[in-house]
């Protein structure tokens, strides 16, 4: 949409001199304005809070934003060559400087997940589950059976992995001179607590037999975890049988 009177280039020069004024004020008050660094990332605002460090980088950020408001009117005016222009330059670059100053508080860093991730991770590897651990053995209160295993009664205990198309899930499958059988994956709750309980009560466990089952994806890769009576890891720290 074209104005009559106006000329096309109205827009672009109403940013260009709003842009001087605006950083000026904002270098002159960033002796005054200064934002924390250390703060860490709430789970309430990740996703709404970069913190800028500096003042005069907010400014920065504010006078392009404008190059982008400015770029929508020319547009809206039917001046697209110079809209293009100026959405081209305000818009990434604003983006760009917001990552580039603050690539320390972006929410996708790996050393900065956000904090309601991490309580989800640590509840689960916290949470027993359905077990519940004794001096000597477990008891797992399935939905449709308990059972109560004692260490010293587990013969063997294998894993193997099922192919859900687009992931795989690690099974093991643990058996007693009893004749009792248990079976759990690792998408139940409890799953962490039980392999360290695993690794602790049961003398000569393949303390690798995660990584071996895990190779090749999509793959059953059948492994032999424990075998009561046998090293499995062996004097040079290798597994010696092969399931």
């Amino acid at each position: 949409m074209y104005i009559e009177g106006r000329k096309p280039d109205t827009a672009l020069k109403g940013i260009i001199f709003n842009i001087i004024p605006t950083l000026i004020l904002g270098m002159g008050f960033t002796q005054y304005f200064r934002f924390k660094s250390d703060d860490k990332v709430t789970s309430e605002k990740v996703l709404l809070k970069i913190p800028i460090l500096e003042f005069y980088i907010l400014m920065i950020v504010v006078a392009l934003s404008l190059f982008t408001s400015g770029g929508i009117v020319s547009i809206f005016e039917g001046n697209y060559q110079t809209g293009t222009t100026m959405l081209m330059i305000g818009l990434p670059v604003s983006i760009l400087l917001l990552v580039a100053i603050n690539s320390n508080r972006i929410w996708f860093k790996d050393h900065l997940i956000p904090e309601i991730v991490k309580k989800q991770i640590e509840a689960e590897r916290a949470d027993i589950g359905a077990f519940e651990y004794t001096d000597n053995g477990f008891i797992h209160r399935g939905k449709h059976k308990t059972i109560a295993i004692e260490w010293n009664t587990v013969e063997q205990v294998i894993a193997y992995k099922t192919d859900n198309y687009t992931y795989d899930t690690i099974h093991l499958l643990l058996s007693t001179a009893n004749g009792d059988e248990l079976s759990i994956h690792e998408e139940i709750a409890g799953w962490f607590i039980f392999k360290t309980k695993l690794n602790e009560n049961l003398t000569g466990v393949d303390k690798l037999w995660e990584l071996k089952v895990m190779s090749p994806p999509f793959a059953t890769s059948v492994t032999l975890v424990y075998k009561k009576g046998k090293d499995l890891m062996g004097k040079d720290g290798e597994n010696k049988t092969n399931y």
